[in-house]
């Protein structure tokens, strides 16, 4: 069934991405007046069904973004704490299309994402894809969100999309040894991945003198791009870079252009307010305008915002653009053949398990791991463990309800390398 409303949801997308898309080039004033009226509509839905907005008796002005500034700055712990809060009480679940995230805090939340807010983020991903001369079925190579077990193939063909996963944990030397003749006879078109995982498999394919001549663009996300090693891929591949960014929880979306001049807010996602902190930066804090199976309002993304750019962009859209963004890192772990691997692709695989209160990974200098975790009794701790030690061996040691590491300033990671 799930399959099913994907791929559905998916053709929806693309068949509705022109029309959205459309927004992103009104003029700013255009803009602005389209998203307060969606805005008001949001707040509206929310203080009506939600039960954590409802208690905080907001009434609804006539400015919606007078009202919106009235509402608080909500955390990934306010929810984590209360999500029934954040949901309706009734709404159809085999509909809902659930996404899990935890990121550099450890902790997991779990998002769900109605219909047509999910068809509504098909249509931004297509329309970013489509800066890049994206078509559907070009062959694509995914390095990311796959996550095979001991003993299973390493990777997987989605046939409707014609695109091929590998996991992004075996971009070893030993492991594109033995299947890179898949990727090459697959000829893909477009790269997408985290920006560690595809510089990883730039590192190989720049010492063993493989080419891709029919590559068109690459699709990055879910870490920040560092300049150097957009400048290594892009020298590497000979394809130009298209980052995104985008979190599990659907609140906003950037994208980058054909003319690769910073990252464009896409106006017809999310409403987004860029608050300065103490250090010059900006926090960005975003309200979905769409989802209505959890409408987070002012939901701080922990992300930050270093600069903005202010000329126009020749891409002739009128959204505001951003510069680059800081707060997600990457690091590298090793696992048991003492090959190294991106951390982001365990935290996604981690993140998938709900029950799962909090984790922290500290990888030592003898390689050995510390797997310290907070979990609720219905953790299933078999598939957790086995997942574990397929990739750690008996490097790794498990250790529930212990003091979590902290940095010499306080601070929290969930991956730590000491």
């Amino acid at each position: 069934m799930k399959s099913i409303l994907d791929i559905l949801f998916t053709i929806m997308g693309i068949l509705l991405s022109r029309y959205f898309e459309r927004y992103s080039f009104f003029s700013k004033k255009e803009i602005a007046k389209y998203q307060t009226k969606l805005i008001k509509k949001q707040l509206d839905y929310a203080t009506k069904n939600i039960s954590f907005y409802k208690n905080l008796n907001i009434s609804i002005k006539k400015d919606p973004l007078e009202t919106l500034v009235q509402f608080p700055v909500v955390s990934k712990e306010d929810i984590i704490e209360n999500p029934e809060s954040f949901r309706p009480k009734k709404f159809a679940n085999y509909l809902s299309s659930v996404h899990f995230t935890s990121g550099i805090s450890g902790q997991i939340l779990k998002s769900d994402c109605s219909p047509f807010a999910w068809i509504v983020e098909q249509a931004a991903i297509w329309n970013h894809w489509r800066s890049a001369k994206y078509k559907f079925r070009d062959e694509m190579l995914i390095l990311r969100g796959f996550n095979p077990k001991e003993g299973e193939q390493i990777y997987k063909k989605n046939k409707f999309r014609n695109w091929l996963f590998f996991s992004p944990r075996h971009l070893n030397e030993a492991d594109l040894d033995k299947n890179i003749e898949i990727i090459i006879n697959f000829c893909p078109k477009f790269i997408r991945g985290y920006p560690s995982s595809i510089k990883q498999f730039a590192i190989y394919c720049f010492q063993n003198d493989i080419k891709f001549s029919n590559l068109k663009g690459i699709f990055t996300a879910s870490e920040t791009l560092k300049y150097e090693d957009r400048v290594f891929i892009e020298k590497i591949f000979s394809a130009p870079i298209f980052d995104h960014y985008g979190q599990a929880e659907i609140t906003c979306l950037f994208h980058e252009c054909n003319e690769h001049k910073g990252l464009h807010v896409v106006p017809y996602y999310g409403y987004v307010e860029f608050i300065p902190d103490n250090l010059g930066n900006f926090r960005i804090v975003a309200t979905n305008l769409r989802n209505k199976y959890m409408p987070l309002i002012r939901y701080d993304t922990g992300d930050i915002v270093e600069n903005f750019i202010n000329e126009k962009c020749p891409c002739s859209r009128k959204t505001l653009r951003i510069s680059s963004i800081k707060g997600r890192g990457n690091m590298m772990l090793i696992d048991k053949y003492n090959q190294k691997f991106s951390s982001t692709s365990l935290i996604t695989f981690l993140s998938s398990f709900p029950s799962l209160i909090r984790f922290q990974i500290i990888q030592k200098e003898d390689s050995k791991i510390d797997f310290i975790y907070l979990s609720k009794q219905n953790l299933d701790l078999n598939k957790l463990e086995k997942y574990l030690k397929d990739i750690f061996g008996n490097k790794i040691n498990f250790k529930p309800n212990e003091n979590f590491y902290l940095s010499k300033d306080g601070k929290f990671s969930s991956i730590v390398i000491i």
